[in-house]
């Protein structure tokens, strides 16, 4: 895995961050799921694979995160997809990783059986499990952390040629919809760990003085923030030379991360950024006024124009600039 993958999945591995998404997304914040309620299950597979000759090998499938949810009426397993871009097969491969839970449960069942007896049927001994076994359900959230939203597929219809094909034959069609979620869109205010900072930059991660706005109304729980959620955020947003630059923000006694003056150092960067691309766009603004100045003939308004502000405002409004 990369580097930027370990540090999203240890990120939402995390019970409570893994519950919250998963509040804050389908629940608009109301606490359903509780972090106590979740245990660590596996999250790999390995399936044995019939190569030729008889040759067998193992092929394993690892999801990024899952967990039991134990309620007092059931168990249900919940997993997370993590994508920073969109990926065509996703319908599939998340079919693929549900499937192989269903498939590992009831191989489990069968093992009991197959120790203890029990079997009666002939349907039983043909299915290897009885009739009123029952397996536990699976949902997998895929979560796309990249700036660009999911418009791609989100089933596995989406993806087939169905040209020539009558309805009846259509609604015959195995299918397996996936439910995707996009960072960006998530209402900020539906967190309260470290996630809300996380939605809340890069929602503002276009826009350098809406982040360091943001910042400032939120200065206090940035300051308690962790140095996990620091890393994440600077690997979600792409701001790598704050990762470089972390160690000079480490206190001495403890070696403990001092958030404050990190963010500081950052927002003083995006303000810079913002400084810098302000007074760009003001001389590319007043470039195009004063050639269309000199196009229509205007010269003596140029000089003008270049140093008189009210004037300026007044001919970028009469030329739509």
């Amino acid at each position: 895995m990369s580097k930027k993958n370990d540090i999203l999945t240890d990120f939402f591995s995390r019970a409570q961050i893994f519950a919250e998404l998963f509040n804050g997304s389908l629940y608009e914040g109301r606490q359903v799921i509780k972090s106590e309620q979740l245990a660590e299950i596996q999250n790999f597979y390995n399936e044995p694979i019939q190569e030729r000759y008889g040759k067998k090998k193992q092929v394993e499938r690892r999801r990024d995160v899952a967990r039991a949810l134990f309620r007092e009426n059931g168990v249900v397993i919940l997993a997370v997809e993590l994508q920073d871009s969109e990926n065509y097969i996703m319908p599939i491969r998340c079919a693929e990783y549900d499937l192989l839970e269903l498939l590992k449960q009831i191989r489990k069942l069968k093992e009991k059986y197959k120790r203890n007896g029990g079997l009666k049927t002939k349907a039983e001994f043909l299915s290897g499990i009885k009739e009123e076994d029952r397996i536990i359900p699976v949902i997998t959230l895929v979560l796309n952390h990249g700036k660009k939203r999911w418009n791609t597929h989100r089933s596995i219809k989406d993806m087939l040629d169905l040209s020539g094909m009558d309805e009846e034959l259509k609604e015959l069609i195995l299918d397996h919809e996936i439910k995707v979620i996009n960072l960006v869109d998530l209402d900020e205010n539906h967190f309260q760990t470290g996630l809300r900072e996380l939605v809340g930059l890069m929602k503002r991660s276009e826009d350098k003085a809406q982040m360091y706005a943001y910042y400032q109304e939120n200065r206090m729980r940035f300051e308690k923030m962790d140095e996990t959620t620091f890393d994440v955020i600077c690997t979600v947003l792409n701001l790598k030379p704050m990762l470089k630059k972390k160690e000079n923000f480490r206190e001495e006694k403890g070696g403990k991360l001092d958030m404050c003056k990190a963010f500081e150092d950052l927002m003083a960067d995006c303000r810079m950024e913002g400084r810098t691309k302000g007074v760009q766009e003001g001389e590319e603004r007043l470039g195009r006024l004063i050639t269309l100045l000199l196009s229509d003939g205007r010269t003596k308004e140029v000089k003008t124009a270049a140093s008189n502000v009210v004037t300026r405002r007044k001919l970028y409004k009469e030329y739509g600039l």
